[in-house]
């Protein structure tokens, strides 16, 4: 933004229902999207810049405008928050906020907005301001898009006040030209790329740090991560990505693998990596046994963790894809549930999913192995 500009910014949800009005338009991600195949208006109420005969400076819109619809801004400014109108065929004054409030039928909206003194712009991304003068600054937007595949979106509209030019570093020679003058509009084109970079150096904490970052660029950093969003609520998916490099850099190891289920289920899994006990003593011994529980080949690994960590089965396999992401295409993930439940030969570990209990067992259970479930 221009050292000494104020500006009215649309860009979330809240700031495009505030006090505006519109019609066949729907609001998806912080966007204004405008429906297909209908007449979808929108307008603001007045743009207070709280100063008698403000020259108003930039508009910038980033908009996606798909082949064969287009966007056109009809701005209308002024001293007073008032007009006079032919409505109803006759001539009356009316408030234009009020009007636009009260009035149901928005083609008149429409017709009542074109008799004022607008200026008219076709898809604008970057345009100066500068031949609009006064208090007061209504907007309105109609999206004309015949398309039923492509949808006209708004991500942003910034209007900044008052005027400020690059031509008042030149001499004082060129300092009392018109607002329409060829320098006034060819100094604004370098102004315009100037600031835009400005602008980007003053938000980079937006481009990199994730807690001050849009949608649009923790997606992006998702995706370069191969990070599942759907996976993580919007919290837990910033903390991951602030360390997604120090889990990255550990890609395909035990720690990296402890890490990551630890930040998504919020406990400490218990990983058995099948080479490490080939060499325990009781493994020839009881060889069919553990080749059934952790494996028969040296390249899988299991991580147990218990039923209460998952509820249902797409946490299962939610759990299941977000291992297999970090480990290497060789190694084999055999993820197990503990239950409370007992079953031979599975797994079963004392102190862990069950413990030996020298409670009372009645005559006719002695006969059974007992052990009470926690």
């Amino acid at each position: 933004m221009a050292s000494g500009t104020k500006s009215f910014v649309f860009n979330q949800e809240d700031n495009w229902k505030y006090k505006n009005f519109f019609s066949n338009v729907k609001f998806e991600e912080d966007q204004l999207i405008f429906l297909p195949n209908s007449n979808s208006l929108f307008f603001t109420s007045s743009l207070d810049s709280h100063e008698e005969k403000t020259i108003w400076h930039l508009l910038t819109a980033r908009c996606i405008i798909p082949q064969n619809t287009k966007l056109i801004f009809k701005i209308f400014a002024s001293d007073v928050d008032e007009a006079v109108v032919f409505l109803g065929g006759k001539q009356e004054r009316i408030k234009i906020d009020e009007f636009l409030k009260n009035e149901k039928d928005f083609s008149t909206k429409l017709q009542i907005f074109d008799q004022l003194d607008i200026t008219v712009l076709e898809n604008p991304s970057n345009v100066p301001l500068f031949n609009l003068e006064g208090r007061y600054l209504w907007l309105c937007i109609e999206g004309i898009n015949y398309s039923s595949k492509d949808l006209i979106k708004i991500k942003e509209i910034k209007v900044e006040f008052p005027k400020i030019s690059f031509v008042e570093y030149l001499p004082e020679l060129y300092q009392n030209l018109p607002n329409d003058s060829f320098m006034l509009r060819f100094i604004s084109i370098f102004q315009s790329i100037y600031l835009e970079v400005e602008e980007i150096i003053d938000n980079i904490p937006s481009n990199f740090e994730p807690f001050c970052a849009n949608k649009e660029f923790i997606s992006w950093i998702c995706d370069w991560f191969s990070i599942e969003e759907t996976m993580w609520s919007d919290n837990e998916l910033k903390f991951f990505i602030c360390d997604a490099i120090k889990i990255f850099k550990k890609k395909g190891t035990r720690q990296s693998v402890f890490n990551i289920i630890n930040k998504y289920i919020k406990c400490d899994p218990i990983i058995i990596e099948k080479f490490s006990i080939s060499d325990n003593k009781f493994y020839k011994k009881e060889k069919k046994i553990v080749d059934k529980l952790f494996g028969d080949n040296n390249f899988v690994f299991t991580i147990i963790l218990h039923e209460s960590y998952i509820e249902n089965e797409i946490k299962y396999a939610g759990i299941l894809k977000l291992i297999r992401s970090i480990v290497p295409i060789s190694a084999i993930c055999n993820l197990v549930t503990l239950t409370n439940n007992i079953f031979l030969d599975n797994h079963c570990y004392v102190g862990v999913n069950s413990c030996i209990s020298n409670s009372y067992v009645s005559k006719y259970r002695l006969k059974e192995s007992v052990m009470i479930v926690h």
